[in-house]
């Protein structure tokens, strides 16, 4: 994971631009320092978390590494709600199991948001990156935002396999395809009779 570090400075102007959300408006934002990395990097470390820790020839990880950071350790608490827990059954080093075998992480941070999970079962998973982010402008920003990367998700998953997307999206089809069928014969009964 060669290009996954704690940046201080963009010196090479090679980041792509942060945005944050306010109302309709996306306003662009001065570099921010922290840590950068890269779908390719990302994905690698998916690809270690599938398989306990090896990705290609190497561990970058250590099996037992990995089996930790796949138990839930402690409760997982809202960003927003610091009072009430979060809807995911827990929270373990880094990586919270989302339920239906899925485990992941997602992220916020001043014009970036980001949203990574894989599914150990299947052997497959997804990284989203934005370059925007609503946390400057409240909660509705925020979530205007969250609600697109929600939306990428929804359909990532359903390319992937997931068998409750699929069979809703399966099912609806096949309500569209009756109707389509539906609505063809009688348009062609009424040109039969008349």
């Amino acid at each position: 994971m060669h290009n996954t570090k704690y940046i201080i400075h963009d010196s090479t102007g090679s980041f792509v631009p942060a945005y944050t959300r306010k109302g309709d408006q996306n306003i662009e934002l001065p570099f921010w320092e922290g840590m950068y990395s890269t779908v390719e990097d990302m994905a690698k470390f998916l690809i270690a978390q599938l398989n306990a820790g090896k990705y290609v020839d190497n561990y970058i990880l250590k099996p037992e590494t990995v089996t930790l950071m796949h138990e839930k350790h402690s409760r997982q608490r809202s960003l927003f709600k610091l009072s009430g827990d979060c809807p995911f059954p827990g929270y373990g080093l880094g990586i919270m199991y989302y339920g239906d075998g899925w485990y992941g992480h997602g992220g916020s941070t001043i014009g970036y948001q980001s949203l990574w999970s894989f599914n150990k079962s299947r052997k497959n998973g997804y990284i989203i990156f934005t370059n925007i982010n609503g946390l400057c402008h409240g909660k509705e920003n925020f979530d205007s935002v969250w609600g697109t990367v929600s939306s990428v998700e929804e359909i990532v998953k359903s390319e992937l396999g997931d068998p409750t997307l699929s069979f809703i999206i399966y099912i609806l089809g096949g309500m569209i395809g009756v109707i389509s069928i539906l609505i063809y014969l009688r348009s062609r009964k009424r040109l039969i009779n008349h």
